[in-house]
């Protein structure tokens, strides 16, 4: 009885060695992390964007699309010549044309300078209309909380 108990253990822990081998731990790159939410306004014909706490970080990509576009449809920015200023970042309109009217997700990435902090994800939904913006709830599938 003995030695079928320990056949038993031997073999449980031989198979959770190999598993946790093969599939990796669980660690903190394994979890959703929720996407921040910006305000948003206009300056001078730029659309700006305030997320506080931006001074070790840096853009690594933007989206501004429709709300209606799926996520396989969005078109990126990518360039380091945007540039994160007293926690605002704005777009001038040679890099995203100003349209007349409709509602937008901008959807963005800054990257930490240094290694120890994190990656982090800010989206924000918004509409134009008459020249203005104004800021808009999205919903839960355009957004992880």
């Amino acid at each position: 009885m003995a030695l079928k108990y320990n056949k038993l253990l031997y073999g449980l822990l031989i198979f959770s060695i190999c598993l946790s081998t093969l599939t990796g731990c669980p660690g903190s790159g394994d979890r959703i992390s929720p996407e921040e939410e910006a305000k948003i306004s206009m300056v001078g014909g730029n659309i700006c964007f305030w997320v506080p706490n931006t001074e070790h970080y840096r853009l690594s990509d933007l989206s501004i699309s429709p709300r209606e576009i799926p996520p396989n449809k969005r078109k990126y920015i990518f360039g380091a010549d945007f540039k994160i200023i007293d926690g605002k970042l704005c777009v001038p309109p040679e890099r995203w044309s100003l349209p007349e009217k409709g509602q937008y997700i901008a959807r963005y990435f800054l990257t930490p300078i240094s290694f120890n902090e994190p990656f982090r994800k800010v989206t924000t939904g918004f509409e134009i209309s008459n020249g203005e913006v104004k800021a808009i709830s999205l919903t839960n599938e355009e957004v992880v909380r």
